[in-house]
């Protein structure tokens, strides 16, 4: 790591949550938690056709874009390679690092965010979150981060991305990884940077994420978390709605020949959300679309819970973005 540039933004003090009361939060990015990049098929199942390319198209902020995503390629206890997608694994360690990096002030390394972990330490924080791994899973997992290939381009032309979940990954040998004091390196994604470089990020419950068995769940968590930003005090009829067709879209899901088999899969993942007292109700509601048949909308009433969190995170955002003012 010698040979690359050290720097600490000013912007990254309002990144790190170090008081008391943030210790069970962390921060989801804008537009980057937005991707549909994770495949909803385990990509390491051996009975699944695994396609050489997924395309997905979604929506952020009005504006259209198609996601491509280009599998990784991992060698497996065989010797062989194979191609591999992330998935829930991938996630939930991909949220691990990025609550690491939001309790301790790291560098960034040539203008990316980094995180220094120990995969001893990282083992242990996934099983004390009940997500436990190998260290061959976790090791298997980071790989597949740095080597996925993700390209976003705006249907208008003017954005163009070509990145990876993961810019960059420097893994001590599996000897010294098995040392409780060797560290690895990660740099995190130009979007996450670019993200805590215009304070567009925002606070979410991390002890909830984490608890959240479904993954659908769990995403539709992270996307109310940055869509739900009215909640400057809590109402019982603040309510967000969204299509069937544009969870299909934004979500990668595969639509199945019984649309109704969609909207079951939907409602277990609302459920959960009940249960965590982040939804306290939610309606489907028919609707008329034509370019949709058998669309639906899904009517979402937030939680106490949620609510009282938003709250914290709009005040968090606005106090970042007072002292961003203050120092420009």
């Amino acid at each position: 790591m010698e040979n690359h540039k050290y720097s600490e933004p000013k912007q990254l003090e309002s990144f790190l949550l170090n008081e008391p009361e943030e210790q069970l939060y962390s921060n989801t990015i804008e537009l980057y938690d937005f991707l549909p990049k994770y495949f909803v098929i385990n990509g390491r199942s051996r009975k699944k056709v695994i396609p050489p390319v997924l395309e997905r198209t979604f929506d952020f902020k009005g504006q259209s874009y198609i996601l491509t995503i280009k599998p990784a390629r991992i060698k497996n206890k065989l010797g062989n390679y194979v191609n591999c997608y992330p998935g829930e694994r991938e996630e939930i360690i991909e949220d691990v690092l990025r609550k690491m990096a939001c309790e301790n002030k790291f560098p960034f390394i040539d203008n990316l965010p980094s995180v220094a972990f120990t995969i001893y330490k990282l083992k242990k924080h996934l099983k004390d979150i009940h997500h436990s791994f190998t260290h061959a899973e976790i090791v298997e997992a980071l790989n597949i981060c740095v080597d996925t290939t993700l390209e976003i381009r705006s249907m208008d032309g003017k954005t163009y991305y070509h990145t990876h979940i993961f810019q960059s990954l420097y893994l001590n040998s599996p000897e010294d990884s098995r040392n409780h004091q060797k560290k690895s390196f990660v740099r995190l994604n130009e979007l996450v940077a670019n993200s805590i470089q215009l304070n567009t990020f925002r606070m979410i419950n991390y002890d909830y994420l984490m608890s959240i068995k479904n993954p659908l769940a769990r995403r539709m968590y992270k996307r109310l978390s940055h869509l739900y930003t009215h909640a400057n005090f809590f109402e019982l009829d603040n309510n967000y709605s969204l299509l069937l067709s544009t969870i299909l879209r934004d979500f990668g899901l595969r639509i199945y020949a019984d649309i109704r088999n969609n909207i079951r899969e939907i409602k277990k993942a609302l459920e959960e959300l009940k249960e965590k007292g982040i939804l306290s109700s939610y309606t489907v509601e028919k609707t008329n679309n034509p370019k949709f048949k058998g669309d639906v909308k899904f009517v979402l009433k937030a939680g106490y819970n949620f609510g009282s969190d938003m709250k914290k995170a709009n005040q968090k955002y606005l106090d970042n973005k007072n002292k961003q003012s203050l120092t420009e």
